[in-house]
């Protein structure tokens, strides 16, 4: 269960129903058709922190090439020339949609992207930027449905808001997208 300590809620006056998507009927177009049956990996900060041109600029230098078709929502923000041959960037898209089909989520750890991932059985990365999304992506995180880079952190912000308990990963998105590799020890996030 997503909700913490929900034990300590009394049954008799609380019930936990799971998430509450909302399919959205207003969904910009997307070129489905371009879609290649690569596994697919959508990268998007959703609506209110999608402007980090930074973050999106060391996403397509990380997943350039990889064997992922990357489809990147940059929020409205100019687009960013070159796009690497295997991403679709656009300024919105059809986020519902694209997790149907999707192999691995990289957000900003927002609860309506994280409950629609959850949902969709999306595997997150998750690179929180503000408020709430360290809480969230640290639960998330913890109950094994993502990993959080730490160097997609606030890293001083990150380890402030969230228990010791919570993993975090000191590799890059592109790490976090590949399969977990035996021979990698756990990390000590707080002695990073």
């Amino acid at each position: 269960m997503f909700q913490p300590l929900a034990g300590d809620f009394d049954e008799r006056r609380f019930r936990f129903v799971g998430p509450c998507c909302s399919f959205r009927p207003d969904t910009p177009a997307f070129p489905f058709e371009r879609l290649d049956g690569r596994p697919l990996v959508l990268v998007s900060l959703g609506t209110v922190y999608s402007q980090v041109p930074k973050f999106l600029r060391r996403c397509m230098e990380e997943l350039a090439g990889s064997p992922w078709q990357i489809v990147l929502a940059t929020g409205g923000s100019s687009p960013m020339a070159p796009v690497p041959a295997n991403f679709i960037v656009r300024p919105s898209v059809p986020q519902v949609e694209i997790l149907r089909r999707a192999s691995a989520f990289v957000t900003h750890g927002g609860m309506n992207s994280v409950q629609e991932a959850l949902y969709y059985g999306v595997p997150l990365v998750l690179a929180p930027q503000a408020a709430d999304q360290f809480w969230i992506s640290a639960r998330t995180a913890e109950l094994g449905a993502g990993l959080v880079p730490v160097s997609y952190t606030h890293l001083d912000v990150y380890k402030r808001q969230i228990p010791e308990s919570a993993p975090a990963a000191e590799i890059g998105i592109h790490g976090a997208l590949l399969p977990p590799d035996p021979r990698r020890k756990p990390t000590n996030r707080a002695a990073a």
